[in-house]
């Protein structure tokens, strides 16, 4: 079991102790230099030589000093450390030096543990609301099984987790620093080191936050807490020795680098926005952020982790109570793009050498096994590894145009989701005034509901029937209370009950016998009562509580809903049939003074509050750069505004808002009588207007929609329009950028389309020694664009890649009226048609060297009408026969190295697909769906001959 009782001094030098364990390692202790640690001795010199470092390489102490070339001074120490060596510091040799190494951080940092419990309490609630460190509380205390976690919530005025979490995070910013004065060793042989201050501090709370995606890692911190791996865990995918799977995950394939770009990006916007909260600078103007960008993205980004020191180039990390979430966000933002792509220019570029190195290394070892080796796990493991790391590598080289087409389609989702949600729901609406107008029964808006929450007999609480029958439920609801009310009554001669108060018996005793009320007016009273004795004594742990919460078990969540269109409005979103109308649509939770946590209140209080869009008022807004808010149009009387609606009043509700349904709403009729109606509902089915509503035999809601919403939804439309072609230009501009950019220190261009082609020729040369063995296989990753492949079946494979290439480049970018534009008579149907012809040519090298051939990562696609086309179809092309006899590992290879190259053809086609969809209805090829209509039309045709005959036979 987890140990909640750990002393938050024990706890923070224990989880100290193991962020610097997984991130400190000794220097290789072989005397001989391997020849992967001399290689990239080698190439991390040369990189930090060609931006401005002088670099000394110690072979005898088998470490890299880096200096900077002005002053000499010191920048960072880097030992040699390959996967042999880091192995040795797993979990298990690491548990054994852990109690030392805690006496060492504590000893020597008691100094930065007090000055950090003094401003506990607002610093906490900062970190926690800023960075996320609620995840903190699960490596660290498991809540769930912290008895007295609620009172800690409610004496402290903040969750335990952000105390612990902040702990943390403070604790091991200054511990780090002494710490790697004594250790000054690293995860993996890396140039952005050393693991300093606020970096390591940053990588505690990641722990929690960015790493949880590995069940082991989460595990490992719990069986170091006690715990111990239960059949469930490992049924979870936790591995009987969660802590090394956990180091092999975050070390040996270096996931905590995959953090760098957040850490660093956190410590600048920090920094910033405590300078700006200081008054340092006045206003965040467009000059000033640009200024901070030149000087916090250049190839510097190396010098910005100083040993020993706090500081961001100069500018000291400041900690500020006052610092603004909102600011430290919005900075946050505008910085990672930047932060990201020099981090990847700088550090995951200069990484493929060692990743396409690795590979060379162990095709080599395979190689001189004859192919005989039956263990090929390392193999697929490092192939796997680069092919990721290049996908990553694009990924990077795209990520503004990524982003920029996430944001587009999450606001183009956002408005089209609540423009559906609230035509579907005005629509259901607008029946039920109907209902309630000219219906010869009740609508069932209208129905209160005294026994909602109650059970149904055996109805699941999400049944339709709830919401489009509800006399139906109540029959079912009240045999429910019948039985409690027998069972109820037995408690009255309970030991417990003579326990009680005699004013505690007394109302126990009345809401046992109200349980029983034929009148069902009184029994939501009597439930009202449960539920507010209830509330009563949930502060307490006594036997009243425990009665009153064995009464209420016995009847499910009884809450009675007794205003009109209160129940019909909540079961709208728990009934499945409805609720697939309006689902993952998002709303504001608060319409003027009204609180609406569900999209049906929400949409209720539009009804009187959303803007009239019959005289032209705007329902389409913009926000996050994007008309992406549809605001729900009024349907109440024209012209009506109540103050109600505004948000000048809602300081008044900030911590009681109301619900929308039992509120008085007052209005003044035309002969001058005022009407007060109890709730939006009443009013609205009394004064919604006839243009809406229609009368008993015209029904103008369809065509009153659209004829006042689809004005502004084709504006938005066309501004959507217009910010894609945008995201496609820069798409194009990406995807052919010429050679590398200053700060790329890797082999790989930063061109999106080369760097696919340096792929492609990676896989080719593979398949080319495997065919036409030499004595040693060389890859020459960087400069392998200047080396073609000599067998005439890949030769063809890389033709129609090229060929693919060619489509693609058809896809100009042209200026018309001022604005840059897609020009293309490019079909996507070509792309298809290209596709086909790379996975044919990948095909006749499958069946040549005499392996399966892979599918291309999907179901193949089944014909519909296959079965109805005609017979006298040519036969396919026979391919060449079996030429090659591999052994099982070499077919292994051959298989992947296949997979790769139809996934970077498949990768290469969506590009295309993208590009060239130049206007809005050009998404989809209208070639293909005019060929996909004439192919259903001949099955059709056929279908019909076929019955026809069949007919006649009869």
């Amino acid at each position: 079991m987890f140990k909640a009782s750990l002393t938050y001094k024990r706890t923070i030098s224990f989880l100290t102790a193991l962020v610097v364990g997984f991130s400190s390692l000794s220097p290789a202790l072989a005397a001989s230099i391997t020849k992967s640690e001399d290689q990239r001795a080698t190439q991390d010199k040369a990189m930090l030589e060609s931006i401005g470092y002088s670099v000394k390489v110690d072979y005898d102490n088998k470490i890299t000093r880096v200096f900077d070339k002005k002053t000499n001074i010191p920048v960072m120490e880097i030992p040699f450390a390959d996967e042999k060596v880091l192995r040795q510091y797993d979990p298990k040799n690491l548990e054994r030096r852990l109690l030392k190494e805690m006496g060492g951080v504590w000893s020597a940092n008691k100094a930065a543990f007090s000055h950090s419990l003094k401003n506990l309490a607002p610093e906490s609630v900062m970190f926690f609301s800023a960075m996320g460190l609620v995840m903190m509380g699960e490596l660290v205390v498991n809540y769930s099984q912290n008895p007295v976690a609620i009172d800690q919530h409610i004496t402290h005025s903040f969750s335990p987790m952000g105390i612990i979490g902040f702990q943390l995070f403070m604790y091991s910013q200054g511990a780090a620093s002494n710490v790697m004065a004594m250790y000054m060793k690293n995860p993996r042989y890396h140039v952005m080191i050393p693991y300093l201050g606020m970096v390591v501090g940053a990588t505690v709370q990641g722990l929690a936050s960015q790493l949880v995606a590995d069940p082991n890692v989460k595990m490992c911190a719990k069986v170091w807490m006690g715990k111990k791996v239960t059949q469930q865990d490992l049924d979870k995918g936790v591995d009987k020795d969660p802590c090394s799977k956990a180091y092999e995950y975050l070390v040996i394939h270096r996931k905590l680098w995959e953090m760098a770009p957040n850490i660093t990006s956190m410590l600048i916007s920090s920094a910033v926005a405590a300078t700006l909260e200081k008054g340092a600078v006045n206003l965040l103007t467009k000059q000033a952020v640009q200024g901070a960008l030149i000087r916090w993205t250049g190839v510097d980004i190396v010098a910005w982790f100083i040993p020993g020191s706090m500081q961001v180039k100069g500018l000291r990390f400041l900690l500020t109570k006052g610092l603004k979430l909102a600011t430290f966000v919005a900075l946050d933002q505008l910085f990672m793009r930047a932060v990201t792509y020099t981090w990847r220019n700088v550090v995951d570029a200069h990484e493929l050498y060692g990743y396409s190195s690795e590979l060379e290394q162990e095709i080599n070892a395979m190689k001189k096994s004859q192919w005989l080796a039956t263990y090929d796990v390392p193999l697929q493991t490092k192939l796997k590894t680069f092919k990721d790391k290049m996908i990553a590598w694009r990924g990077a080289n795209m990520a503004s145009v990524q982003e920029a087409s996430a944001n587009w389609q999450s606001a183009l989702f956002q408005l089209t989701q609540g423009y559906k949600s609230a035509e579907n729901f005005y629509g259901d609406f607008v029946s039920q005034v109907r209902d309630h107008r000219y219906g010869d029964r009740p609508a069932n808006i209208t129905y209160k509901a005294p026994l909602f929450g109650v059970r149904a007999g055996e109805m699941k609480a999400s049944d339709d029937a709830f919401h489009t029958d509800p006399m139906f439920v109540q029959h079912q609801q009240a045999y429910t209370m019948e039985d409690a009310a027998a069972a109820a009554s037995l408690l009255l001669q309970s030991p417990q009950f003579k326990q009680l108060t005699t004013d505690q018996q007394k109302k126990f005793t009345t809401i046992v016998n109200g349980l029983g009320e034929k009148d069902l007016n009184k029994a939501a009273q009597t439930l009202t009562m449960l539920n507010n004795e209830l509330r009563v004594s949930a502060y307490t742990v006594n036997v009243y509580q425990t009665l009153l919460s064995q009464v209420r078990s016995m009847l499910g969540n009884p809450n009675p809903q007794m205003s009109t269109g209160a129940a019909w409005a909540a079961t709208y979103v728990s009934s499945p049939a409805t609720y697939e109308k309006v689902k993952d649509t998002n709303f504001y939770r608060r319409v003027g003074i009204f609180s609406t946590p569900q999209i049906s209140d929400n949409l209720i209080m539009q009804m009187a509050c959303g803007p009239d869009i019959e005289k032209g008022e705007l329902a389409v807004r913009n926000s996050v750069g994007f008309p992406s808010v549809f605001l729900a149009p009024s349907i109440g009387i024209s012209g009506q505004k109540f103050e109600e609606c505004s948000n000048m009043n809602m300081d008044r509700f900030k911590n009681s808002a109301p619900m929308p349904y039992a509120w008085p709403v007052k209005i003044a009729k035309a002969n001058g009588k005022n009407v007060t109606y109890n709730g939006w509902v009443e009013y609205l089915l009394a004064e919604a207007r006839p243009s809406v509503i229609g009368t008993k035999e015209q029904v103008p809601f369809d065509s009153w929609w659209k004829q006042n919403t689809y004005a502004q939804m084709k504006s938005a439309f066309d501004t959507y329009g217009l910010e894609y072609d945008k995201i496609v230009v820069n798409m194009m501009r990406d995807l052919y950028r010429p050679g590398k950019i200053a700060i790329n220190t890797g082999p790989s261009y930063n061109g999106v389309m080369n760097a696919i082609f340096q792929e492609e020729r990676v896989y080719l040369s593979i398949l080319n020694d495997i065919m036409n063995p030499a004595k040693e296989y060389k890859m020459d990753f960087e400069n392998n664009m200047d080396k073609a492949p000599t067998d005439s079946l890949l030769k063809q494979v890389e033709a129609e890649f090229a060929t693919m290439n060619r489509l693609i480049k058809q896809i100009k970018i042209v200026t018309i009226n001022g604005r840059e534009r897609i020009q293309s008579s490019l079909q996507n149907s070509q792309l298809e048609a290209q596709g086909e012809k790379i996975n044919q040519s990948l095909t006749k090298v499958a069946e040549t060297l005499g392996v399966a051939v892979p599918n291309s990562g999907k179901p193949a696609e089944v014909d519909p009408f296959a079965g109805l086309e005609d017979d006298s179809a040519p036969a396919k092309e026979k391919h060449e026969t079996k030429k090659f006899t591999l052994t099982k590992t070499q077919t292994n290879l051959v298989v992947s190295v296949l997979e790769a190259l139809q996934g970077l053809s498949v990768e290469m086609k969506s590009y295309g697909s993208i590009a060239n969809a130049v206007s809005w209805d050009k998404i989809n090829s209208l070639e293909q769906m005019s060929k996909d209509q004439q192919k259903f039309d001949k099955a059709v045709e056929k279908a019909a001959q076929n019955m026809t005959a069949s007919a006649q036979g009869n």
